[in-house]
């Protein structure tokens, strides 16, 4: 589950970067999701933006160390 979330977190900054913060990405990714697996928990949009955090402190914390 947690590489499910990396590669979550990364397609959500990838999709912002070029689509821009006001395209209202986490909350379709997290329609989409939810209706793609209905009996899966874990996407709602509260979560999905935490994976997001969760991928720009990585990024962050890497190019600090490099």
């Amino acid at each position: 589950m947690l590489q499910l979330y990396w590669e979550i977190g990364n397609s959500i900054l990838d999709a912002q970067e070029q689509k821009g913060w006001g395209a209202h990405i986490v909350d379709n990714l997290s329609n989409e999701l939810k209706n793609h697996f209905p009996d899966s928990t874990g996407f709602s949009i509260r979560n999905l933006r935490i994976v997001k955090h969760m991928q720009v402190v990585r990024y962050n914390n890497t190019a600090n160390i490099i």
